[in-house]
C-alpha cells in the first residue's frame, strides 16, 4: 500500500516531465562535454526521464572523470552489491531529487557486459561506436536504433535459462512490444552492416535466429540451442569459461534462495564510501518513531539500512537474567518493605539501570559497525547529555554505598561516556502543551507527568554543540518527513 507521504510526493512531478535533477545532470554533462547515451530500454524513456526507471548511461572512458565530478556536485552517491554481483565496468549512483521526493538511480556502464543477470558473463567491444552514433541534440542522447536492436536481440537470447526466465511473460501475453518497437525502427542493411563492421563473429544468419527465439512462441529447445551458439560465438569476449559460468549460475541461485528462505542476506546496496548513523531525537509525542520508520522504509527502498531503538535496546541475556533475578526478589519481599540502596531491592534496582547502559552501549557499537561497511543506520533516540531526563545515566550514589554500587555507578556512566555523537542528529522540538495534547490522544489511560517536562527540556535546549538539524515537528507529518529525508540525504 503506498503511504500518504508517498502519495504527496507523486503529485509534486509531472510523469512526463523530467525531473529537477536529471534536467541538471543532462545539462552540465552537456556543458562538459561528457560523451555518453542512454544505451538500452528507451522505449521507457520518460519513466527514466521521471525517476521511476533507472538511468543506465554508458560512458566513454576518456569522459568518466568529467561524469564522476558532475555526479559528485549533484549530490550522487556510489553504492555497491554484495561481492558476487560485482561486475567490472558497472557502477551505481543515487541522489534524492528534492523536489519530486524519488530517488535518482544513475547506472553508470564503462563497458557493455551482458548475460544472465547473476554472472553477466560477455563483454561486446562496442562501447565507442554506440556513444559516436548518438544523438547530441536530444537532453538524453540515444543510440541510433540499429544499435539498440543489436543489443537488444543479443541480451535477450544471452539471458535465457530453461527454468523460469524473462520471455516467459511475452509468451503469455502473445508480444514483445520493445522487439516490435526496436524493429519497425531500424534499417535492415544498416542493421547487417553494423553486425559485418563491429561483430563478425555474429553473421546474419545467427543474429536472425536470436531475433526469432525472442519472439512469443517460440520452441525452448530452439532458444536454448540459439543461446549456445551465440555463446561460442562469443567466446573470445567471455570473462571466464563456459563450465564456470554455468557452475557460477547455479551455485548463486541456490544461495540467493538460501538467503532468502533463513534471511539471513541483506538487501539492498552498501554506500561504497561508508553509511551514517543518523539519529531521530524530541519528546514523547514529537512523531520520532513515525519519522524514524519513514526514514527506514525510504533508504531501505535502495540501500542496506537497519532501525536500531537506542531507548530501548535489545536486551542481551545478562539483562534478561537480571530482570528475573529482580522479579523473583519482588515476590518474596512483604508488601510495603522499605527498601534503600545497599538492600537486595535496590541492588538489583542498580544492576538493571547498568545493564540498560551496556546493552545501549552494544547496540551503540553494532550501529557503528553497520555504518562502517557502508549501511544506514536510524536511531530512534540517543543519549545525550543535553537530554537528562530521557536516556542518560541515572545511578548516582554517596560516599557509605558498598563497593559494588559504586562500581555499578561508575560502569553506567563509563559506557554511555563511550556513546560519542552520530554522523547526524534531527531534533523533532514540539511545545510542551502542544506534545501533552497528541500524548493524551494517543493514549487515554496512561499516566503523561513526565511528557511536559520532557518536551520542555527538547524545546529549550542549545542545540548548537550537537550540530543537530533542528525541525519544527508541529506541522503536518508529511512536511516533517520530506524535510528529515533530505536533511537525512545531505548527511550520507
Amino acid at each position: 500500500m503506498i503511504s500518504q507521504t508517498e502519495a504527496n510526493r507523486s503529485t509534486k512531478a509531472s510523469a512526463t516531465e523530467p525531473l529537477e535533477l536529471i534536467h541538471r545532470l543532462c545539462n552540465l554533462l552537456h556543458a562538459q562535454r561528457v560523451d555518453f547515451a542512454h544505451w538500452k530500454s528507451n522505449i521507457n524513456l520518460d519513466k527514466a526521464l521521471t525517476g521511476i526507471d533507472d538511468l543506465d548511461l554508458l560512458v566513454a572512458r576518456p569522459s568518466i572523470g568529467r561524469f564522476v565530478e558532475v555526479l559528485g556536485k549533484l549530490g550522487f552517491r556510489e553504492a555497491v552489491g554484495a561481492v558476487h554481483t560485482q561486475i567490472p565496468g558497472i557502477q551505481h549512483y543515487y541522489a534524492l531529487d528534492a523536489r519530486s521526493g524519488r530517488i535518482v538511480h544513475i547506472h553508470l556502464h564503462v563497458q557493455l557486459v551482458l548475460g544472465h543477470d547473476l554472472t553477466k558473463n560477455y563483454h561486446l567491444p562496442l562501447e565507442n561506436a554506440v556513444i559516436a552514433s548518438a544523438n547530441r541534440t536530444a537532453l538524453l542522447p540515444t543510440p541510433t536504433a540499429e544499435f539498440e536492436y543489436i543489443l537488444y536481440a543479443l541480451r535477450a537470447v544471452l539471458k535465457y535459462t530453461l527454468r523460469r526466465n524473462h520471455l516467459d511473460k511475452y509468451d503469455r501475453v502473445g508480444s514483445h512490444r520493445e522487439l516490435e518497437y526496436l524493429r519497425g525502427r531500424a534499417n535492415v542493411e544498416e542493421t547487417r552492416r553494423i553486425l559485418r563492421e563491429h561483430l563478425p563473429c555474429i553473421g546474419d544468419e545467427l543474429f536472425d535466429s536470436c531475433v526469432a527465439c525472442a519472439q512469443p512462441g517460440a520452441f525452448a529447445w530452439r532458444r536454448f540451442r540459439t543461446r549456445m551458439r551465440l555463446r561460442r560465438a562469443l567466446s573470445a569476449h567471455a570473462r571466464r569459461s563456459e563450465f564456470v559460468n554455468g557452475w557460477l549460475q547455479v551455485t548463486r541461485r541456490q544461495h540467493n534462495s538460501l538467503s532468502r528462505r533463513l534471511r539471513c542476506c541483506a538487501k539492498g546496496k552498501w554506500l561504497a564510501d561508508g553509511g551514517a548513523v543518523i539519529a531521530v531525537v524530541g519528546g514523547d509525542g514529537a512523531g520520532k518513531t513515525t519519522v524514524a520508520e519513514s526514514l527506514r522504509r525510504h533508504f531501505s527502498e535502495v540501500f542496506v539500512t537497519h532501525g536500531i531503538h537506542l531507548g530501548k535496546p535489545r536486551r542481551t541475556l545478562l539483562t534478561r537474567s537480571a530482570n528475573v533475578v529482580r522479579k523473583m526478589s519482588r515476590h518474596r519481599n512483604p508488601p510495603g518493605m522499605q527498601t534503600s540502596e545497599s538492600s537486595m531491592e535496590g541492588l538489583l534496582a542498580a544492576l538493571r539501570r547498568f545493564c540498560i547502559a551496556r546493552d545501549r552501549y552494544l547496540t551503540y557499537c553494532r550501529a557503528n559497525r553497520l555504518a562502517t561497511k557502508g549501511a544506514i543506520v536510524i536511531c530512534d533516540r540517543w543519549p545525550l547529555v543535553e537530554l537528562k531526563g530521557m536516556d542518560g545515566p541515572k545511578l548516582c550514589v554517596d560516599a557509605s554505598a558498598s563497593h559494588i554500587m559504586k562500581w555499578l555507578v561508575r560502569m553506567e556512566h563509563e559506557y554511555h561516556r563511550r556513546i560519542l555523537l552520530p554522523n547526524r542528529i534531527i531534533v523533532l522540538r514540539v511545545r510542551p502543551e502542544v506534545a501533552i495534547r497528541r500524548v493524551r490522544a494517543r493514549r487515554e489511560n496512561e499516566h503523561t507527568e513526565s511528557v511536559g517536562p520532557r518536551s520542555r527540556e527538547v524545546f529549550d535546549c542549545d542545540w548548537q554543540r550537537t550540530g543537530a538539524h533542528v525541525t519544527d515537528a508541529e506541522r503536518s507529518l508529511s512536511e516533517v518527513t520530506d524535510e528529515a529525508i533530505q536533511v537525512a540525504w545531505r548527511s550520507i
